[in-house]
């Protein structure tokens, strides 16, 4: 998703009260610029980069796996609990709830938006069976009245995270270290079965819960183990359209073309959400295991790897996902 910058970039306090060693704030944004965050039990938070300030809201639905923050004073979230998309408005302390989706999704996980149009990955048993790898992405259209569901993609596989590039849409298969490729993705506009135009194998990957694309830099967050604080990591592919361009279906992406990052300095442990800000070169992470949960900032995005601390660290509990907001 390319987003538009005011390009004087300052040198500022994101948090206010922090301690030296826990709380780092590094980062460095321009006016105009706020990080939204939101939790498993319903909070949504909105940092002013600039002022420090923290405004704290409370969803009407509960565990939230995706954000979407469309701008200073709209944002949608992906509530699991109520299996559907929730568009609100911000005035002053109020968090109003504009209108929902409709609820026909049993496991929703991520959601990737281009235009007016949001894909939403649900991970659920599409057919029954359960000796079978299926699920489903759910294409809606948002206007100023609400959204509508325009149709059902059915997939040969678990999903997990979905993310666009430009007109395709990249889906990685649930629990392992694949990627799928679907080509003009909304031009499918039919609810029909499809299959992926390429899949690729991310080579030193366990499997990808994160995904983010801007300016031909693809981020990956791999959590892992589930249950450690400490073996989760960030592969980040410069020039990645180059890279899948020149794989075969089911060829691997190998270790030597991705900068990782991961070690104990790092603090990712469960990375489950990221995203890359070009402008200034930065990754936001949803770290939900490390220190009981936190949102943790790299810079220096195009060159970082090996076992770096990070140079935003802020804890928040049970952090489910987060959007960088700027222009």
């Amino acid at each position: 998703m390319k987003r538009y910058f005011w390009l004087s970039i300052l040198s500022i306090l994101l948090f206010a009260s922090c301690s030296k060693d826990d709380n780092r704030t590094d980062v460095r944004i321009s006016d105009n610029s706020f990080l939204f965050a939101s939790t498993k039990d319903g909070q949504v938070k909105r940092y002013n980069i600039n002022s420090g300030k923290v405004n704290s809201f409370r969803a009407v639905s509960g565990d939230v796996t995706g954000l979407f923050g469309e701008e200073v004073d709209s944002v949608t979230i992906l509530s699991k609990a109520a299996r559907r998309l929730e568009s609100y408005k911000i005035s002053g302390s109020d968090f109003e709830l504009s209108f929902p989706s409709s609820s026909q999704m049993e496991n929703p996980r991520d959601i990737a938006v281009k235009d007016n149009y949001f894909v939403v990955a649900d991970d659920a048993d599409a057919d029954g069976d359960p000796f079978t790898e299926d699920s489903r992405l759910f294409v809606f259209r948002k206007n100023a009245d609400g959204f509508t569901l325009r149709n059902i993609i059915f997939l040969k596989f678990r999903v997990w995270a979905v993310e666009f590039m430009g007109d395709d849409l990249l889906v990685s298969h649930k629990n392992t270290n694949k990627l799928a490729l679907f080509r003009d993705f909304l031009d499918n506009r039919i609810s029909n079965v499809i299959l992926a135009n390429k899949t690729v194998v991310v080579e030193g990957v366990t499997r990808v819960y994160g995904m983010d694309f801007e300016d031909d830099l693809l981020v990956l967050s791999d959590i892992g183990s589930e249950t450690s604080d400490s073996d989760g990591s960030l592969q980040i592919m410069p020039n990645f359209t180059g890279v899948l361009n020149a794989l075969a279906n089911d060829e691997a992406i190998p270790v030597d073309v991705q900068l990782v990052l991961q070690g104990n300095n790092t603090k990712l442990g469960n990375p489950v959400k990221v995203i890359y800000d070009s402008a200034y070169n930065v990754i936001f992470v949803a770290e939900q295991l490390n220190g009981g949960g936190r949102i943790l900032g790299f810079n220096g995005a195009r060159t970082g790897k090996g076992n770096l601390g990070p140079d935003l660290n802020y804890p928040l509990a049970n952090v489910s996902a987060i959007y960088f907001y700027t222009k």
